[in-house]
């Protein structure tokens, strides 16, 4: 009996079936964590809320090399805006990456009117830190 159970368990061989469910395990890790390691959500520490003017948006340009050639896609957009904090005045510039949770906000920026202007958030101790999260109309 004790073989017929030692033969079965070495049939098995349990550090196959070790190291395929670790590397199964560090792989969904890598996933997800490359899934929210480009997330950058609004810092809560930006408690100012202003409206900005747009100086500029310039697109970012990437080449990709694959099998079947070359593939140039735009990969972000640089805006450049103009906002005054307390009588001080501020040029910032964002790079805003054409993902799918940036999609509604980069539809509304290429979207508004001239006379529309952005709506940021600042930082009240340094101000120059800001970041946009919508459009005014």
């Amino acid at each position: 009996m004790k073989i017929r159970i030692r033969e079965r368990l070495d049939a098995i061989d349990f550090r196959s079936v070790f190291t395929s469910l670790l590397i199964a395990v560090i792989l969904v890790g890598l996933f997800y964590t490359c899934i929210y390691l480009d997330d950058d959500p609004v810092d809560v520490s930006l408690a100012g809320q202003t409206k900005a003017k747009v100086v500029s948006i310039e697109p970012v340009d990437m080449m990709h090399q694959g099998r079947y050639g070359t593939r140039i896609y735009t990969d972000s957009y640089k805006i450049t805006y103009h906002y005054t904090v307390k009588t001080r005045s501020f040029v910032q510039t964002e790079n805003i990456k054409t993902r799918a949770r940036n999609d509604i906000l980069l539809d509304e920026i290429f979207k508004r009117n001239e006379s529309d202007s952005l709506i940021i958030r600042y930082d009240n101790v340094n101000p120059k830190r800001s970041r946009i999260i919508g459009v005014s109309k």
